[in-house]
């Protein structure tokens, strides 16, 4: 009995002794995962061209290591030296190093940017902007050749909901209300006005409620436009294109990282139906109404595939889960639905066609 409570209480001690070890590995996994790197350690070369005062340079040392500069050196001018910034790191591991010039009291960092001894709120936010940059740059790139966080500000931009009616108006008669007085600046491309007053037609989909980028994106999409963006620095420009002409456009929305179900909850949900026939659009309709969520159809997409969405549909009568019910009746003219995220995250149901839903 002795012998069995000692082997059982050696065998805890180890146990516990193996979880604290894969505790460790786990914690120094992520401390030194390079995904958790902090930002770049920026250092200074300082070219001496020759002060007034002989005590400059060590007071220049001691405000650039106030301003952040991981390591500060100064030393004299040499034939051929020049302003610049290198990586003396690895691509994995980057330090970049600074050359600047102290010229006449002044220190000169590239490409041509000057500061007294007074500016170190000036010199703190070159280090700043220089390291925001190398980040930028560094990060995966995601739709436009954007990073996440040059994504995220122009989602945001975009969140702003529609605030009035929009179903069976024309489509230039709803954009022109969108964008006046409304940020940001949306400007045409060569011919897509043209194209937008050609092919000019009445929305069904209601876009009441939906954030501005998916509502534009709907709303252009069955004339053949779309929504482009592009970003340089701190601009951002936006231009409405002919979709055929560009590479991407703006999405009709996002898909979720969850389930369709996790996403919006309510498809989990039963309901009472009837044994019923009636236009497939003014069912989906009713039904979207029912579960108060917003409904856009693809309708460039059902004019493509010569789709009528006021094709009559039947109905059982029975309790079914509402995402059964949609597929049931979509089913019948070869549609479907997904569920995707506007521009602010809010869910809203996107029907189209299996080959349009399955494609990227």
């Amino acid at each position: 009995m002795l012998n069995q409570s000692l082997l059982r209480l050696t065998n805890t001690r180890i146990a516990n002794r193996l979880r604290y070890f894969l505790f460790v590995f786990l914690v120094a996994g992520t401390f030194y995962n390079p995904t958790f790197a902090a930002t770049p350690a920026v250092e200074i070369e300082v070219i001496n061209e020759g002060v007034r005062s002989p005590t400059a340079p060590q007071e220049w040392a001691e405000i650039l290591g106030r301003a952040g500069f991981a390591k500060v050196s100064i030393r004299s001018q040499k034939s051929g030296d020049a302003t610049g910034i290198e990586n003396i790191g690895t691509s994995r591991v980057p330090r970049y190093r600074v050359t600047a010039f102290l010229r006449n009291d002044k220190l000169v960092l590239p490409p041509g940017d000057r500061f007294g001894k007074r500016d170190l709120r000036q010199l703190r936010s070159w280090i700043e902007n220089f390291q925001n940059e190398i980040t930028e740059q560094a990060s995966p790139k995601g739709p436009f050749g954007l990073s996440s966080q040059q994504l995220n500000t122009l989602r945001e931009q975009m969140a702003v909901p529609i605030r009035h009616k929009t179903a069976g108006q024309l489509t230039e008669r709803i954009l022109t209300a969108i964008l006046r007085n409304r940020p940001p600046t949306v400007e045409f491309a060569t011919g897509s006005r043209r194209e937008l007053e050609a092919r000019d037609v009445v929305l069904t989909n209601e876009l009441e409620g939906l954030a501005t980028g998916t509502a534009l994106a709907a709303l252009l999409r069955p004339v053949g436009l779309g929504l482009h963006p592009e970003v340089s620095g701190s601009r951002i420009r936006w231009t409405v294109v002919e979709r055929k002409a560009a590479e991407s456009v703006w999405p009709v929305g996002w898909e979720s990282d969850q389930s369709a179900g996790r996403t919006l909850p309510i498809l989990g949900k039963r309901v009472e139906t009837q044994k019923v026939t009636l236009p497939l659009d003014a069912a989906i309709r009713q039904l979207a109404e029912r579960m108060k969520v917003s409904l856009l159809v693809d309708e460039h997409e059902l004019e493509s595939e010569e789709i009528d969405f006021t094709a009559e549909v039947s109905m059982r009568e029975g309790r079914f889960l509402y995402s059964a019910v949609l597929r049931h009746l979509l089913r019948q003219q070869g549609l479907s639905f997904a569920v995707r995220l506007d521009d602010s995250a809010k869910p809203f149901l996107w029907v189209s066609t299996y080959r349009s839903l399955r494609s990227p």
